[in-house]
């Protein structure tokens, strides 16, 4: 949570005006973003990534698919119906605070192969430690997603998310911060060079 901090500081340095709010429905719309999710992959990829995927791929997989409820008809168009009604409550709070700061992860970044150790271990990575990221997939919210730092040599950043068609709100904040934090990216290629 320090990164977050940093980029807090760094946007009231270039003279946002910082609040801490309330996001509404983040629990509920993680868990319908999953079961949809989920449910399409089943329908519509699961047959070709298991004919083509690595072992510790297919793991993965699996975890996620056991971790999901699979929906039926009325179900799928239920949780659908659902994203109305929190893309709503979202855009109302966006009225009021054009550009929302969440961390991108709440324990780090994890490395290669580290999500295939069963269902408990991809519950805790993705949607513990993503929970900001697919919450804002489901609502069809522009985001972008900026480093600010790093720690063990891996990249930690923040998620900016506006309001629909308001992509230049997310991404002027997105400079603001960089300004400060610099470019990470040179910092990480240079560490492999």
């Amino acid at each position: 949570m320090a990164q977050y901090r940093l980029a807090q500081r760094y946007l009231l340095d270039e003279g946002y005006e910082l609040e801490e709010v309330e996001l509404p429905d983040l629990p509920e719309i993680s868990y319908i973003w999953n079961n949809i999710l989920l449910t399409e992959l089943r329908l519509m990829q699961e047959e070709a990534m298991r004919s083509e995927g690595s072992e510790d791929f297919l793991s993965v997989l699996d975890a996620h698919l056991q971790i999901a409820e699979p929906l039926d008809h009325h179900g799928y168009a239920t949780a659908l119906g659902n994203r109305t009604y929190h893309l709503r409550r979202w855009m109302e709070l966006l009225e009021t605070y054009p550009v929302i700061l969440t961390p991108m992860l709440l324990h780090g970044t994890f490395g290669p192969t580290e999500d295939a150790h069963g269902p408990s271990t991809v519950k805790e990575m993705f949607y513990e430690n993503m929970y900001f990221v697919g919450p804002i997939n489901y609502l069809g919210l522009p985001s972008v997603a900026v480093p600010v730092g790093t720690t063990k040599g891996h990249p930690i950043g923040v998620q900016l998310i506006s309001s629909r068609y308001r992509e230049d709100l997310a991404l002027d904040a997105a400079e603001a911060i960089e300004r400060s934090a610099g470019l990470i990216l040179k910092e990480l290629w240079d560490r492999m060079g």
